[in-house]
Parts: structure tokens; sequence; C-alpha cells
């Protein structure tokens, strides 16, 4: 025996006690945990499953008889389009043409095989992991099941319905009602379904219906693990209580749980379990000293511990369950200050910034995401140096891939519940499904090391407070106090009340944000959503003095890449603002607003792919100006969450990513604005002054270079001074004086250098439009290094917002939409899907074409 195993069950054999001499009792003691041991460690390697995926699907209309495969997982549009039945959706402006399909009823059916041994055991549960979202389900033409939610499972114990050999699966999907009564929000708030389906200002209106997630029948065995859920308690610094708690189902008896390492096989812990119900309870516990933490990305390791619960009987295994579990400690700070209210998190006893984005579902057809879809998509937050995504209330609790990989990658997660922009209903029924689905949703995701906050909703609050509903709604007094009390029904008593009780030490904030922007108050308490630029035609400017305690949401648009347009767009309608170019922008004056902020300092382009090139050029320069707004502003700020990471389908949005994964030049911004260490200019009349902000925790010691030349390279005045550049802070460290005119042809380059660290900013004095920049003929070589291929651009000249790209290719860039200084040579990574790109495909383009030296 592994004395260093015996010894973990002698620690936890406290509970044995017998009267009897000393030498007796340890005689004792080791014979009962020699046979306690070999009673936990099974004899057979294998867990027996008894389970069948259902396939072999077909759907018809109910008025036809016709049938056609079907797949599920899937949804009832793709099933069409699959079958050629309808076009694409997601093409020129078939979306409208396609609103019959979520009006009528259809029908799936199939037949599965029944193992006569399989009927011997009291439980054979029928499981739909997910089904969209009102249908009614026969089994052997018996109704057993009516559902109303896609964000829970459904199951039954089906024995009796069950026949040996052959057995027949109808679904029946119905339209989700319309002939409600009209509350904030319309009719999609009666319906427990991803809300954006009802069509959002960046998706389309694609109510989808289907078994969106897979079927199965279940043989439950003798004995099984149900909802185990482990929960750490910090003693000291040096040392961890894990709880592992859950449920024994099945049969009464005796039997061993034991905990262990899945990689070292250490065992942890472990107990006789008398099993005296058809779901026993049990908890065990054991001390975990000079634990490796888990850390956000930036922090530190994303270390997880590879916790594995086994369950077994006379040394048969019956049931395994491995739970990565990430030992932290992640609090939501809200204290009373001299400004109003604080909110930011700590991990670990550290102080956070938030730096990452809104995440909405990566789908409209959400059954075609694949866990490669998710890993890029979350390696890309990575890569922009991210900690943390937002997971918006108007999509989907996300699939298991979305979370391990945050727990895999350091990427904390905001889980709103699935609740936006509207007034819910309050009645019993509605409220007993949404505790179902809060219930299931909670204890699905509480093991999850990333999970840091449960938001209750999206801005329902602040619609409610300024939107004027009431009066939009012709809501009588009696109405508003009804609706009122309804939503603190759910959001301040129901949901805060079963996440304490599920996930004890989550944080619960009842509804982002805590203030609209218009208010005083947004500034100095709780998240912000501030949309007084873009919403309100703000100037970009306006972030720097809105920067509130965490902002939660603030974004611009711009026009996705010219591949991506012409994935969905006829040859003869890649123009602008042709009908199917429209067709992708879902909000009302979206290419106007557009329009009048490229007016306001940027050229405007008549040609689509320059205003593609010059949109893109706006949105990042408008979001970079938030984002530093924000770092600058810490510890007062402590969080930049920027609308929105990605995209449900292809579309003119406010996403950094777009639907094909390409990135807009917001995303190389992110990459440069979110760097742990970064120096940011504000400027004001006549001078700049110049930050260094750090978030990391390690402090710095260095030089600041400020250089000041023209765009030829002549340089006109130099600074340098020794900063000390203090760990997790913001600082000012001076002031350059500037002239008020004559600064057109001109920039700032403000450089810190520290060992093998260098941060810099390049600042110009005036709006894009009116610089002279001169014309510009990149130099361009490349260098092979192993499997890798650079580019190697020189220039004699400043070369402004260079894009580089790949015609006939879907290239990726180390870095993009970046200004190349005179005489500097820049290194960029280009890749392929993974081969190397063609290099005559590569063609560069530069914001000097645009704005021309007079």
């Amino acid at each position: 025996m592994n004395c260093k195993i015996f010894n973990k069950y002698l620690f936890f054999c406290h509970n044995v006690r017998i009267e009897v001499s000393h030498i007796q009792f340890m005689l004792k003691k080791y014979l009962l945990l020699l046979s306690f041991f070999l009673l936990v460690i099974p004899v057979n390697a294998q867990v027996k499953n008894s389970e069948l995926i259902i396939d072999n699907w077909t759907f018809h209309s109910l008025h036809s008889i016709k049938s056609y495969p079907a797949a599920v997982p899937g949804t009832i549009q793709t099933d069409l389009y699959e079958n050629g039945l309808i076009p694409d959706p997601f093409f020129g402006d078939n979306e409208k043409s396609l609103q019959w399909i979520s009006d009528s009823v259809w029908v799936y059916e199939t037949k599965f095989q029944v193992s006569p041994d399989w009927l011997n055991q009291p439980n054979i549960k029928l499981i739909f992991e997910g089904i969209d979202t009102y249908a009614d389900v026969f089994l052997n033409d018996s109704l057993i099941l009516k559902t109303n939610n896609m964000f829970h499972s459904w199951e039954m114990n089906v024995k009796n319905l069950l026949k040996p050999g052959i057995n027949a699966l109808r679904v029946v999907f119905f339209p989700p009602d319309s002939s409600q009564k009209a509350i904030p929000g319309g009719n999609r708030v009666y319906h427990r379904k991803a809300q954006y389906q009802f069509g959002w200002d960046w998706g389309p209106v694609l109510k989808t219906m289907g078994m969106w997630k897979p079927v199965k029948i279940h043989v439950q065995p003798e004995l099984q693990l149900e909802d185990v859920y482990i929960t750490q308690d910090f003693i000291s610094e040096n040392e961890v209580k894990i709880t592992v708690q859950g449920k024994v189902k099945g049969k009464n008896g005796v039997c061993q749980v034991a905990i262990q390492n899945a990689q070292s096989h250490e065992v942890y812990v472990g107990s006789t379990i008398r099993t005296i119900s058809e779901e026993q309870p049990f908890v065990l516990s054991f001390l975990l000293k000079n634990p490796r933490l888990w850390w956000c990305h930036g922090m530190g390791e994303a270390y997880l511990y590879p916790f594995r619960v086994e369950l077994s009987e006379m040394s048969i295994l019956h049931d395994v369950k491995t739970i990565p579990t990430g030992i932290r400690k992640i609090e939501l700070v809200q204290e009373k200050d001299s400004i109003g209210q604080s909110f930011y998190f700590k991990l670990n006893g550290k102080q956070i910034f938030a730096k990452g984005a809104n995440w909405v579902p990566a789908e409209s057809f959400l059954p075609r995401l694949t866990d490669s879809v998710y890993e890029s998509l979350i390696n890309d937050a990575v890569a922009s140096n991210m900690n943390m995504l937002r997971v918006w209330g108007g999509g989907i609790y996300e699939n298991d891939a979305f979370y391990r990989l945050c727990d895999e990658k350091g990427i904390l997660v905001w889980q709103d519940f699935m609740f936006a922009c509207g007034m819910y209903p309050w009645n019993d029924e509605f409220l007993k499904s949404v505790e179902t689905e809060a219930v299931y949703q909670v204890k699905r995701l509480r093991n999850h090391a990333c999970l840091a906050l449960w938001c209750g909703n999206n801005e329902s609050n602040e619609g409610w407070h300024n939107w004027g509903w009431q009066k939009e709604f012709e809501m009588t007094a009696r109405d508003s106090t009804e609706i009122w009390h309804g939503y603190q029904k759910l959001f301040h008593s129901r949901l805060p009340r079963l996440v304490d009780s599920l996930n004890h030490g989550t944080s619960y904030h009842a509804s982002s944000p805590l203030y609209g922007w218009g208010r005083k108050e947004s500034l100095a308490y709780g998240d912000q959503h501030y949309w007084g630029v873009w919403w309100g035609m703000e100037p970009f400017q306006k972030y720097i003095e809105k920067t509130g305690r965490f902002a939660s949401e603030f974004g611009f648009q711009a026009l996705p890449d010219m591949k991506t347009l012409a994935a969905f767009c006829d040859a003869n309608q890649l123009y602008m603002f042709s009908p199917q170019l429209k067709s992708h922008q879902k909000h009302a004056t979206g290419y106007e607003t557009i329009e009048t902020y490229m007016k306001r300092g940027y050229p405007l382009p008549e040609k689509l792919d320059d205003f593609v090139y010059v949109s893109q050029v706006v949105q990042a320069d408008g979001m970079k100006i938030a984002m530093e707004a924000h770092r600058r502003a810490m510890p007062r700020c402590m969080g930049s969450l920027y609308w929105q990471f990605n995209d449900c389908w292809p579309v003119v949005s406010w996403s950094g990513i777009d639907y094909y994964g390409r990135w807009k030049a917001l995303q190389y911004q992110v990459k440069r604005s979110f760097e742990p260490l970064i120096v940011s200019c504000l400027q004001s009349y006549d001078s700049v002054s110049v930050y260094i902000v750090n978030d990391s925790y390690k402090p710095y010691v260095g030089k600041l270079i400020c250089t000041v030349a023209d765009f030829k390279g002549k340089i006109e005045g130099q600074t340098e001074i020794k900063v000390s550049v203090p760990a997790f802070g913001s600082v000012f460290v001076l002031k350059v004086a500037m002239p008020v005119k004559g600064m057109q042809g001109k920039y700032l380059l403000a450089e810190f250098q520290t060992n093998n660290i260098k941060a810099r900013a390049i600042h110009y004095f005036r709006p894009v439009v009116t610089l002279k920049l001169p014309k510009a003929s990149p130099e361009i070589t490349f260098e092979t290094v192993g499997e890798r291929i650079y580019a190697l651009l020189n220039s004699k000249v400043l070369m402004k917002n260079v894009c580089l790209l790949s015609e006939n290719e879907d290239a990726k860039f180390s870095d993009n939409y970046f200004d190349l200084l005179p005489g500097e040579e820049k290194k960029v990574e280009i890749k392929v899907n993974g081969k190397l790109p063609d290099i005559k495909q590569l063609k560069v383009r530069c914001m000097n074409v645009f704005v021309k030296e007079y």
C-alpha cells in the first residue's frame, strides 16, 4: 500500500473510536483502514454506462406527409436549408422571406431500438438536453411531455412506455404565441427562448425551432453521482479546505466515495456512505496545503486541479466525475468611498482591472457551433490581452466548451441570466419555469474557476427608469406598481436567493448597469453602459470625462472585411448602401451614424472597400480613446468591457471580430490598448499629458523618451526623464508643450524603456483628415524562420494605419492597422490556416492614400 495514500485515509478516519488499549486500538484501526482502502480502489477499470444517443430523425410540415432527413442537434431552418428547400438565410435579404418558418408547425420523428435487458432496470430516462422551445413529445403515440423553456434539459422516466425492440418518438414544434398583453420588451419576454433570435440591432430575426442539443435514452445505473459541487474555504494564505458535496442516487445499501487527483492518483479523502434514500447526500472535506492558485490571464497560471470523484461498491466502480477545479477566491468589491461606491473584482486578494468585451452567441443557428469555433474565439481573447468576457443576457447560457476554455485560458466570466432590455412576466407559471432554468444553470456552471459574477439581467432596470416605457405602453399607476413589484420579486428576491444557496461565495448583481448613462450617478456607482457616444452622437472625447467606476458596455460600429461582405452579397450588390448591404445593418441609423463620425475628422470615401477601411479605423480610434481613458482612471475606474466581441452572423456591427473570425482594426487596437504596460497621451488645448499605466503587480524603473518629429523623420525636439512606475497603478509623467498652430505634419512618440520591455504611444496633434501625410511607397521583404513567415516593412516616411491584407486568402497577422514611423522596420508574422501564405496575394493600404500632403 502506498504510505502516502494510507496516511491520507488515516487522517480522515478521525470519527472511528474504539474503547480498547492503545495497541488494540491501533491494530483495529489499521485493519479497518486497510479494508476501506480495498473497498474504494475498484477492481474494474471501466464504468458501465447504458446510454443511447437517439438519431436518424426525419422532419415534415404538419400539413405535409413528405419527410426529409433532419439533423439532431439542429434547427428547422438549417434542416430546410440542407435539404435544398430554402436559400441560405444569411445571404442577401433572404431573412425577410423566411419568416414563415417560425410561424409554422413542424414534426420530427424517429425510431430507435431498446434492448430487452434495459427494461429490467427501474429507471430509464428520456433526456432532451436542449429543446427549442415549444413542443409536444410523443413516445409510442403517448403524449409524455410539453416543453416551454430552451434553457434547461427535459427528462422523464419512460420505463413503462418503452417496449423491447422498435420504439417511435415524435416531437411536434409550435411557434411562440404572440397574443399576450404588450409589456416593455415586446412579445419576446414571455418566451424562455434566446432573446436575440427575435432580432436585435446587430442580429437577424431568426426564431429557431428544434432539438438544439442531443437527445438520448439513459438507463440509470444501480448507483450514480449527482450534483457534485466543490467549494473552497481559505483557512490561511497557505491552506485551503476543499469540500466536495453531492448525492448518491440509486439503491439502498453501503457504498464508498473517494476523491483523488486524476493525474497523480493521490487520494485526498474517502468515506463509506450508507444510502437510505433514493438521493443520499454526502459531504467530504480535506485540507490542501500550499495550493497552486488559479489566476486570470496576465496575473499568473490558470492552474486546474483534476479532482476525480469515484463512487464504488464492493470494489465495483459505478460512477466517476472528473471536475477540473481552480483554487481561487473571487470577490466583487462594492464599498462606499469619497466618490460614491466602488465596483471592482479581487482575485486571491489582489485587485483586477478587468479588460475584455461583451460576448454574444457566436451563431444564429446554435447547433452549428463547434468546439473549434469556441477555441478560436477564446484564443483571440487571450491574444488580445483580455482577462474577462461578459456573457450578455439576450443570448444563451453558453456551451460547456466555452467555460472549459475560459477555465483553461484564465478568462473570467461575468455571467448574465438570460433576460435583456425588457420587463418580464411575474406569474407563478413563468417564475416556476425560470426557477427550474436558474437551478439547472447555476448547478451546471458553479464548479468553473472562471465564473466571477452572476448578473440578473441586461438593462431592464435602466430601461424601466430611463427609456419611457410607462408612457410608451400607456401604463396606469397600478400597472407600473404591479410590473415593478414583479421585477423586484424575480431579480431582487428569487434569483439572488437561489445563487446564494446553490453557489455560495459567488457575487450576484441585480442588473447591468446600475444607473443609465444619462444620470450623474452612473459615474459614481456600479457598472456603466456609456452610450452617449453612438446613441447620443457625442464626440469620442466624451469618453475621457465619462469613465465611471466600471465600464461594462460602450462601443461603435464598423463594416467587416470585404471578403465577409462578399460572402452574403451578390457581386452586383457590392456598392455603398445597396439593398443587400442595408439588410445586414440592423441599426436604424447605423450607416448614417458611421458617416457622421467620419465627417468629424476622417476622409469620407466613395468606394465600398475604402469605406470599409476608414470605418474600421474610426471604430478603432474611438475605442482606443475609451479604453485608455478607463485605464488612466484606475483605481477610480476598474473595468473596460467594450461592446461587442463577436457576431452571430455576417453583419455590420460593433464587433471587433466578425462572424467568420476576421479581425477588424478594432481588435488589433484592443490588443495594444490592453497590454499590461501602456503609454497613453491626453491632449489639451496647448499641451499633451503623458501617462504610464501598469496593471501588473510588478513595478518598473526606466526612462521615458518623448520625441516630436515630422512625417519624414526630422526630429524637432526630444525629452528624456527617469521614471518609476508603481505596481498596479496609473501615473502622470509629464506634459509636452504644443504650439497651437502648425502641427498638421508632426507627431509625438512617447516611449518608455526598461530592460527588455518597451511601451510606446504615437500621438497626432490634429484630426486625421487635416494631417499632411506624404506619399508613401513601403519596402516589403519576407523572412522565413522554420514554418513561420514574416513580412518586414520599411518606409522613408510615416505611414498611418498600415493595413496588410491578402485578397484571396484568410490571413492572420500578428499586428495590423499600425503606424509605421520613418526609417523604422516593422516585423509582422503572417498565418494562413496553418500553412505558408502566398506572398503574391499580400497587399498594403494606408491612410496616406486618402489624406494627402498639400
